[in-house]
């Protein structure tokens, strides 16, 4: 692909990105990209072939464009399946934003739309797969909440950590994201990670007690 032609692609992929952040994905149609990235309705059919071409690279683009592989660096480096819990609902409070217009496009699209539902099922498989390895690890290290398969648990981290529950309660919600990330974490923590009691200390009250009959 030749400097230009991959110049006009990006500026298209950028334009319909902001597009969508801006005026959401049914007001957008492909004139409007056009006219805004300074080509031709033919020119984006040339590089993307349909609006559902444009809307299945601009999947892949966004997570390029959003660093996601860098973002995960502390999930992957995490010392234990409890920190790794954290640093991942860390990483979604982050990346969640950045995403969430192309991720709303891609859903209303993926209804009615096969090439545009394969493209949906990509990120949200990476995330599953990310989503079951913090599960398994919890496993494994003897601290996964012991009321559900693995499955169970994976599907509901999946869930909890995804955009519809991140818009309930920080889109319309109006949660702060360090709100998001107490809560959303402390239900995590609360739903998957055993709590192991802790037999009691004697008090001190009881060993001066001992003490004195003792010397008696």
């Amino acid at each position: 692909m030749s400097n230009r032609k991959a110049e006009t692609r990006r500026r298209i992929l950028e334009t319909a990105w902001r597009l969508l952040e801006t005026h959401g994905a049914r007001r957008v149609r492909l004139e409007d990209v056009a006219a805004t990235a300074g080509v031709t309705r033919q020119s984006i059919y040339d590089h993307f072939g349909s609006r559902t071409g444009l809307l299945v690279e601009m999947t892949q683009f966004v997570n390029q464009e959003t660093r996601l592989g860098r973002l995960a660096e502390p999930v992957r480096a995490a010392r234990s399946g409890g920190e790794q819990l954290a640093a991942f609902i860390q990483l979604q409070s982050v990346h969640t934003p950045r995403i969430a217009a192309v991720a709303r496009a891609t859903d209303e699209a993926r209804r009615h739309d096969e090439a545009i539902a394969a493209a949906w099922k990509t990120p949200i498989a990476e995330r599953r797969r990310a989503s079951a390895a913090i599960v398994r690890r919890l496993r494994e290290e003897g601290h996964l909440a012991q009321e559900g398969s693995v499955a169970e648990a994976t599907e509901f981290l999946l869930v909890l950590t995804g955009i519809r529950m991140w818009e309930d309660l920080v889109v319309d919600g109006g949660w702060s994201p360090e709100q998001y990330v107490r809560n959303v974490g402390r239900v995590a923590r609360r739903s998957l990670i055993q709590v192991r009691d802790r037999p009691a200390s004697p008090s001190r009250g009881g060993h001066r007690g001992r003490s004195k009959r003792a010397r008696h």
